[in-house]
């Protein structure tokens, strides 16, 4: 899709059409069906997007029936492209990115550590990449809670970890409204973050994320496989081609990260512009 804007969109002299269809949040009934339209209707040769699990999972049932090559670009649950034999992801799997975390954790002092995420196939995926890794570099879990997809009321399951004391507290949720009420009730439960640290993906501290905890995502740590705001000359390279109407390059945010090697990042108040 980025490459479509930054270049014309044709290829062998054949032009693209983009058709755009919104599933509004996690709704495999609503991504299958616009998966069948897009398909039977509108005759379109790729079926790609994805921002989440239970959708790419719907539209991949379209895809295997109908022979139709299906991009995902974001969904990163690691079972995704078993699903159908003309799908590929261009994103990253969960495993990946948290097995990797959770040995940097250990080697960066952490010992202990406690697990939330939500109960949906991401959730399991994230949990136990992180557990295996953390246990296998010398850690110990010592709880876990899931809770549900919809639950915007995080105080009980917080109370829950902060009454264990762990070091850290590990917490997987999915990217929109839910990081900010996570973000919430830790500072309403009086989790200081400089005793118990804050793990997740980089979902917690998304661009809309922050902008919804303010000083609430101060100290939380996070782990992802990219981040527009990557200091590094490659990066700012490809910044710079993206066109103007691609804006999200060049968007201001109320807190920016401080990068490692792992591309983990600790966000910090600060007043930079990217």
């Amino acid at each position: 899709m980025l490459r479509l804007l930054i270049i014309a969109a044709t290829v062998a002299g054949k032009r693209i059409e983009i058709i755009r269809r919104d599933v509004g949040g996690p709704l495999p009934d609503v991504a299958k069906r616009h998966a069948q339209e897009l398909v039977v209707r509108d005759k379109v040769d790729i079926l790609a997007g994805f921002l989440l699990t239970p959708n790419a999972l719907a539209a991949a049932d379209v895809s295997a029936e109908a022979k139709k090559f299906m991009v995902v670009m974001n969904a990163a649950t690691s079972i995704i492209i078993t699903r159908s034999p003309y799908m590929v992801r261009t994103s990253v799997t969960l495993p990946q990115v948290m097995e990797t975390f959770g040995t940097w954790a250990v080697k960066n002092g952490i010992k202990q550590s406690y697990t939330m995420v939500t109960d949906y196939g991401p959730g399991h995926d994230a949990e136990a990449a992180f557990q295996r890794a953390f246990k296998e570099a010398g850690g110990s879990i010592v709880g876990s809670v899931r809770f549900p997809v919809a639950n915007p009321d995080f105080s009980a399951f917080v109370q829950r970890a902060k009454d264990l004391a762990p070091e850290s507290i590990y917490v997987f949720i999915p990217g929109g409204a839910q990081p900010a009420a996570l973000g919430k009730a830790f500072a309403e439960r009086g989790i200081d973050k400089k005793r118990t640290r804050i793990l997740g993906s980089g979902e917690t501290t998304a661009e809309a994320a922050l902008k919804s905890m303010g000083e609430a995502a101060l100290d939380i740590i996070t782990a992802w496989h990219y981040d527009y705001k990557l200091d590094n000359p490659r990066n700012r390279d490809r910044c710079r081609s993206i066109p103007r109407r691609a804006t999200w390059c060049r968007r201001s945010t109320s807190a920016a990260c401080r990068r490692s090697a792992t591309n983990t990042s600790t966000c910090r108040s600060t007043g930079s512009r990217t």
